[in-house]
């Protein structure tokens, strides 16, 4: 998982480089003055990350406001394919 702070936001950006292994992640997050784009937010603010060998995710965050801040935690998996 990287993470870019660009001009008009935040980008997390998730690639599985491995050929036999799932990452099954939870990404929670708080975030102020940002609009959380392609993703399927749940109720309690968590996107599921689900991602076989060669996969890859962007979860965008657009600014809306000058001021914004975002926090995040992480829970994940990895399991072996074999």
């Amino acid at each position: 998982m990287y993470t870019y702070k660009h001009s008009l936001g935040l980008c997390f950006y998730y690639e599985n480089q491995t050929t036999d292994r799932t990452l099954d992640e939870t990404l929670k997050i708080t975030a102020t003055g940002v609009e959380i784009m392609n993703s399927d937010l749940n109720e309690d603010n968590q996107v599921n990350i689900l991602l076989g060998p060669g996969e890859n995710k962007l979860i965008e965050l657009s600014a809306k406001k000058n001021n914004w801040s975002v926090q995040s935690s992480v829970f994940y998996k990895i399991e072996s394919n074999s």
